[in-house]
């Protein structure tokens, strides 16, 4: 959302006015040294702002925060740094070369940020909030009283009378101490850790399986790392290695797993596990042609194994989508249908299309070769998905774990310089992003290479840093909003018109994203869970630049791109902006008298509507073929569904014609009348044609039955394209659906 649509609203200025006046009290302290202040104000502080946030939670509030001034993450190696005391620090001012060494006061409170107060060893106290992104990343599920961090190039911010906060807004600058790590002083270490220098291997074994039991995946895989520091034999640090895995792979870090995997190999008696384990690996991170010769190895040392053949199989299939664009979309859709998260386990396959520099804007994403109407371009698995619920918002982490969030508490997150509104669901899409780039360094390239507006990308080999702030504004201009699946436009009440849009997921579909927006677009995507389906929309030559729009287009002016940068130079709004504003006007109150008209009454005065519809057919100075017709082909669908429902079926069948023709289609064979229909030029397709086309199969059926077979065949082609598979026309539209098709009397035995 745009900063200047978000201040229409009294409140949100006044809210804006409020931060600003925080801003300028801050700005008077900057460049003074810190001052200590009393635990005991700083822990009122503390529960005050809890208590506040529970009440707003109670009062079904509107959670809104400011994103501060954006800064670059650490990216100079840990050994670099030198430690520092709070006391050192300096109002606004990032101490680059420096970290600090701080443990927590009392347990964190997990509020729009994880908020705590900590001391450092000099036992100088001040506020830590730690963004729920960097929190989320690093496995741990809460902070207790005593835990110790480490935050790189600090930031001290003066918030009142001797209250100061240190904000951590990226997940590589804070970092978790183990308790028994050399850097943590004695006295703070619990008695039971007083001794851990002395502790024998298979006690650190035991610890780090015990917190992998228990879920704790980031402290077993710090115990792993603790006993590696302890020199351990070489035996003894594979055995380790393969316990790491374990926890590695539990917490989703899969690149982290597969190089402890390669040392655990070594182990004697451990190959069968360890390869299992391997492929499983593998398979979690799309890497199919590996996994599968992974798996081959496994059965040719240790055949038979009935859970090892069926993994193999099932990477195939992947690898099979992968490579050839082959799936099953019947199993997809029940896949969607019937998971809590809409995660589904299936491959991307990147068609005859390719990421190119383009006219447009940027890069763009450009067919290879010549294409046909229909062919499948994409079909591309989410980097990131959530689905928000009727109660909850879901977030997915992979196909395990859900982090739910009532959605009695929304959120806002205000960027005041890239003057964005960020809601909800993108947040907590951005903390899932932001967590399996840091996971996962491989897989970081895919997000930084993307498009974030102004804001400057990182350079590669920046210690596998991730800048929280480039990722939200990566998602806020590629992210998606879809439906839990296509289809599910087409099974609704369609004179339900509202739900057309009501998106209940979100999600980041990194190749897709490279896809410019046109309002006239030659390729249409559809959504079934978490994959996205894009094929074309019309015969595409090679070299071609792949387009869709990104918003629905303006009925009467230009289509408001700006949430994403920039403005939209399709033909459609090029020619809005060139029409005479009084053009518009009276184009506007046309189409208000033809609503009027059609939904008025249970019956339409056909010469009235007529004359409405010509009359606003001749606001239009150049032809359909030329500039498709927005603001009219609406207007003529309806009156085709009207007009079909009335049981007039030569006037349905003229005014969906017409209303193709609006769309940019050439369709010939109607007039004269011939034995069948032929679309010489697809125009621009949307949603509403399916029903349309079936209004046209319905209505030819009574006056030129020759030419309804024709009309479901466009029905299902335009169907497959809107749904992304065919496979569902029939259940949702054809013949078995009722809706449309009139049932057999054997269809209506087995229906009953």
């Amino acid at each position: 959302m745009n900063l200047d649509a978000w201040l229409d609203e009294d409140d949100n200025f006044d809210l804006i006015n409020k931060h600003n006046e925080i801003l300028e009290e801050a700005a008077k302290h900057e460049g003074t040294a810190f001052e200590q202040g009393s635990l005991e104000r700083l822990n009122e502080w503390f529960d005050d702002r809890r208590k506040e946030y529970d009440y707003q939670r109670w009062r079904v509030a509107l959670e809104v925060t400011f994103a501060p001034s954006m800064y670059q993450p650490c990216a100079a190696p840990f050994e670099d740094l030198n430690k520092v005391m709070v006391k050192d620090l300096v109002c606004g001012q990032r101490s680059i070369d420096s970290y600090i060494l701080v443990r927590t006061v009392n347990m964190a409170a997990k509020l729009f940020a994880m908020i705590v107060v900590v001391e450092d060893e000099n036992e100088n106290c001040v506020m830590l909030q730690v963004s729920v992104d960097a929190f989320h990343a690093h496995d741990v599920r809460y902070l207790p009283k005593g835990a110790v961090l480490i935050v790189k190039q600090p930031r001290l911010e003066f918030v009142g009378h001797k209250k100061y906060e240190i904000n951590v807004h990226h997940v590589s600058d804070i970092m978790f101490v183990a308790p028994t790590d050399d850097m943590v002083p004695l006295n703070w270490r619990k008695r039971r850790f007083q001794d851990a220098s002395e502790w024998s291997l298979d006690k650190w074994i035991d610890m780090g399986e015990a917190e992998t039991s228990k879920g704790e995946h980031g402290f077993s895989i710090e115990w792993c790392n603790q006993a590696l520091k302890r020199s351990p034999t070489e035996e003894d640090a594979n055995l380790i290695y393969a316990l790491r895995s374990n926890g590695n792979y539990a917490a989703y870090r899969y690149d982290a797993a597969l190089a402890d995997l390669e040392k655990a190999l070594e182990i004697p008696g451990f190959t069968e596990e360890v390869l299992r384990r391997k492929a499983s690996v593998l398979y979690k991170s799309r890497s199919f042609k590996e996994c599968i010769e992974t798996f081959h190895q496994l059965l040719r040392k240790y055949p038979g194994h009935r859970n090892d053949i069926k993994g193999l199989a099932m990477a195939y299939r992947r690898l099979f989508e992968q490579t050839h664009g082959t799936y099953d979309f019947r199993a997809m859709q029940i896949g969607a249908a019937t998971s809590e998260t809409l995660v589904l386990d299936h491959a991307t396959y990147t068609g005859p299309v390719a990421v190119k520099e383009s006219e447009i804007h940027g890069k763009g994403l450009f067919t290879t070769r010549d294409v046909k109407f229909g062919e499948l371009l994409l079909c591309e698995k989410a980097f990131a998905f959530i689905f928000e619920g009727l109660d909850s918002r879901k977030i997915p982490d992979e196909n395990a774990h859900k982090f739910s969030r009532a959605r009695y508490l929304d959120t806002a997150r205000v960027n005041v310089e890239t003057r964005t509104v960020a809601r909800g669901p993108l947040l907590d899409l951005a903390t899932q992003v932001i967590t399996k780039m840091h996971k996962n360094p491989s897989l970081r390239s895919q997000v930084t290479d993307l498009y974030a507006g102004n804001l400057p990308g990182l350079q590669p080999g920046d210690d596998n840093s991730v800048n929280s702030f480039q990722v939200l504004q990566a998602i806020l201009v590629n992210g998606f909003g879809s439906p839990m699946t296509s289809k599910t436009i087409h099974a609704i009440n369609v004179d339900d018109r509202r739900t057309l849009h009501d998106f209940s997921c979100h999600g980041l579909w990194t190749k897709a994203s490279y896809i410019n927006h046109s309002c006239v677009g030659n390729v249409h995507r559809a959504f079934v869970g978490d994959m996205m389906i894009v094929r074309a929309a019309q015969d595409i030559p090679a070299g071609t630049e792949c387009k869709f729009w990104y918003t629905v287009p303006a009925k009467n002016r230009a289509t408001d791109t700006r949430p994403w940068g920039f403005e939209c130079r399709c033909i459609t709004c090029v020619d809005a902006r060139e029409t005479p504003w009084e053009v518009r006007r009276s184009r506007g109150q046309l189409r208000k008298e033809a609503w009027r008209l059609i939904n008025g009454n249970k019956t339409i005065e056909y010469d009235d509507l007529e004359e409405k519809l010509r009359s606003l057919e001749g606001t239009f100075s150049k032809p359909a073929l030329e500039v498709p017709r927005f603001a009219l082909w609406d207007l003529q669908f309806e009156a085709a569904r009207k007009m079909g429902k009335m049981g007039h079926s030569s006037q349905a069948i003229y005014w969906g014609l017409e209303g193709f023709k609006s769309c940019g289609f050439i369709i010939e064979g109607y007039e004269p009348r011939g034995t069948e229909l032929v679309i010489k030029k697809w125009g621009v397709v949307t949603d509403e044609q399916v029903e349309v086309w079936v209004t046209l199969f319905l209505a030819m059926g009574c006056v030129a039955p020759e030419l309804a077979p024709s009309a479901e065949k466009y029905a299902r082609q335009t169907f497959m394209l809107c749904v992304g598979e065919e496979v569902s026309f029939d259940l949702f539209c054809g013949s078995k659906s009722g809706r449309f098709w009139p049932l057999t009397d054997f269809e209506l035995k087995v229906n009953w």
